[in-house]
């Protein structure tokens, strides 16, 4: 079993994580938990945990510091970050300490068990290789002591006696070299990667112009080029790491812009589930494109809340204002805040009528109700819904009632 020590400043989510992780069931048992980092550290140094679950943002000790003592105290000890603090440098800073994983809040189960195992599996792995290495040099060193008894064979030509090779130290050799070189390539790559990682591939530029203006048609060919764009770095696991974030922070910091929460963004987000694993180019194109897709489908949430809102605060001031003859669209676009030709698209989009036409027919209404109630002459009643010339007034009314102001009066139109 692997020893797991949690350190979470909020009560709430540290015994969340306590109690409803199924630990034994993947491998773990839970070694104990502190609020703070000044707490925590004197309890990892007793424990010596296998694996470090840890908030950044804490009190008297941050999971930064930590972070750090820890890496230093205990090399071998695993760090998951879990974090709700949304700064990308926080999380440059966790990979360069070399966390195993960033997390961001909310952090369901699913994803922190799949965490827990992905850990659990690379703690195995590495334990693995240096029981391989221990060994061999156990055997090294018991031929150097015990050497094995010469052996009588036919010495092959032009080799000199007394030189034979040891062939079984050669082959133990070639096989410590085979197993061992594709993991320190993957781990002198990671560090190459971290040292020259350049920045300016993530183009936030061009994440944030999408954000603000992508058509939902277009997001996934702009997530295929994309990471296209980003050539050899999408195959680094680090680097991945680093654009998967980006994505995130960017998005977030948008949708709030909009108005909306991370919660909005992120809950049900099927692809949060990759946030801090391996990826492939592919699987990073699907989150690029799935975190898109959610920031557009509420970015046109909420503007069709926004002109909802415009045409609500219209319809009121036209409501208060259609009998002034004055009133134009560029009147109502100075109350509702907007410009007259924004005004003018929204209207005719969520009215189905222009401006003019609304406004005429609001006129005509309330005229055939004092043509109905009152005793009113034509000219009153074409004064008190917005046209000073009664000749005019009739004119309207005839052309949108089919009938004359008179002619509806005696029930000639009475619809």
């Amino acid at each position: 079993m692997l020893k797991v020590f949690l350190v979470e400043d909020e009560a709430i989510i540290r015994e969340g994580f306590r109690d409803i992780i199924p630990w034994q069931q993947y491998g773990y048992v839970f070694a104990g938990e502190a609020a703070d980092g000044e707490q925590a550290l004197p309890l990892i140094r007793s424990t010596e945990p296998d694996v470090l679950i840890t908030d950044i943002r804490m009190p008297f000790m941050d999971g930064l510091v930590l972070s750090r003592l820890v890496s230093r105290e205990l090399p071998d000890t695993k760090i998951i970050i879990i974090s709700g603090y949304d700064d990308f440098e926080y999380a440059r800073q966790a990979l360069r300490i070399g966390v195993e994983q960033y997390l961001l809040k909310p952090v369901t189960k699913a994803m922190l068990i799949r965490t827990l195992v992905e850990v659990k599996e690379k703690i195995e792995s590495e334990r693995e290789k240096k029981e391989f290495s221990g060994n061999l040099r156990l055997e090294t060193q018991r031929q150097e002591i015990f050497p094995e008894p010469p052996q009588n064979r036919t010495q092959p030509e032009n080799h000199s006696p007394g030189k034979e090779p040891d062939t079984r130290f050669s082959q133990a050799e070639q096989e410590k070299s085979d197993q061992e070189a594709p993991w320190k390539a993957q781990l002198a790559k990671e560090e190459q990667d971290l040292r020259s990682l350049d920045m300016a591939k993530l183009d936030s530029a061009a994440l944030r112009e999408f954000l603000q203006s992508g058509m939902p048609e277009e997001i996934r060919q702009f997530a295929a080029d994309y990471v296209k764009s980003l050539r050899d770095a999408a195959d680094s696991r680090l680097f991945c790491q680093y654009i998967m974030l980006n994505v995130r922070f960017l998005a977030i910091a948008y949708v709030e812009e909009l108005g909306c929460t991370q919660t909005d963004l992120l809950d049900g987000l099927a692809v949060m589930e990759m946030t801090g694993r391996a990826v492939s180019r592919s699987e990073l194109e699907e989150y690029i494109a799935g975190v898109l897709e959610r920031v557009i489908r509420l970015r046109e949430r909420e503007a069709k809340n926004q002109h909802r809102g415009v045409i609500s605060g219209a319809l009121a001031f036209i409501g208060e204002h259609y009998a002034e003859e004055s009133l134009s669209l560029k009147d109502v676009a100075r109350f509702t805040n907007v410009s007259a030709s924004y005004l003018s698209a929204v209207f005719s989009q969520e009215m189905g009528q222009t401006f003019v036409e609304y406004l005429t027919q609001k006129r005509m209404e309330k005229a055939k109700e004092l043509l109905r109630r009152t005793d009113k002459r034509t000219a009153e009643i074409a004064n008190e819904t917005g046209y000073r010339d009664p000749h005019y007034f009739s004119f309207v009314f005839r052309k949108t009632q089919g009938c004359t102001p008179r002619d509806y009066r005696m029930g000639g139109k009475q619809g």
